[in-house]
Parts: C-alpha cells; sequence; structure tokens
C-alpha cells in the first residue's frame, strides 16, 4: 500500500482507493489557518458600519420619489445586500466567494453614481437595462 500526503486546509480524510491491483491512500493533514485579530476586528467593524448607515437610511421613514432616486435606493439595497454577503463570507472564511462579490458590488455603486450625476437618457438606459 502506498501513502499519498497532502498539506492542506481541509480536514482529515484518509481514503483507500484501488488502481491497478494496488490499494493506495490519501492523507490530507490539517493545518487550520486563523485569521489574525486585526482582520477579525476589521470585520466587526465593516458590520458595524453597515448596521449604522442600514440604521440611518431606514431611521428617516421615507423613500423619496422621482427616478433618479428611485435607482438610487434600488441600487444602494443591491449593494448593501451585497456587502452584508461579502462580509458574511469573510467572517466564514469563504474568501473567494467573498471576493466574487466585490464585481457587483461595484458595478451597482457606479449605476448608484451614473443614477445621480446621469443625463435623463443615462437613467432611461439605466430603467431599460441597456446601460
Amino acid at each position: 500500500m502506498s501513502l499519498l500526503q497532502c498539506h492542506c486546509e481541509l480536514d482529515v480524510v484518509v481514503d483507500p482507493y484501488r488502481v491497478g491491483g494496488a490499494t493506495h491512500r490519501i492523507l490530507l493533514v490539517v493545518r487550520r489557518r486563523h485569521m489574525s485579530g486585526g482582520v477579525d476586528d476589521e470585520i466587526k467593524k465593516s458590520n458595524a458600519l453597515g448596521d449604522t448607515i442600514q440604521n440611518l437610511v431606514v431611521a428617516r421613514g421615507q423613500c423619496p420619489s422621482g427616478e433618479h432616486n428611485a435607482l438610487l435606493m434600488g441600487y444602494w439595497s443591491i449593494a448593501f445586500e451585497f456587502h452584508r454577503g461579502i462580509i458574511c463570507l469573510l467572517s466564514h472564511r469563504f474568501y473567494g466567494a467573498a471576493f466574487a462579490l466585490v464585481r457587483p458590488l461595484i458595478e451597482a455603486t457606479v449605476r448608484a453614481h451614473v443614477a445621480i450625476m446621469g443625463s435623463a437618457e443615462d437613467v432611461k438606459k439605466l430603467h431599460a437595462d441597456e446601460y
């Protein structure tokens, strides 16, 4: 029986399998990495900031009207959800999945900027999802 070793960040698994009549075992050795206290602290601060911003918007108890403002509120809501998702994934150490949400977060932010600063034609394109 041969033994192949792989050092990775997985749980310990011993998995026997047969190839060409010989039995092989794969042993995965655990090496857990812990986030530094600084990263954990920054995640907590970011989460608290998100709570504060949400409370400020919700506390007003009103939603502005008009084409520009309706788009802005929609993009804010999307960006806020992406932010929450990123924080949640980071706190559970799913770094790749968290990083994958950065692009749609940036896109929502750019679209919110266009909703505020763009021309009437740009706003029509945003409404039609053609921007």
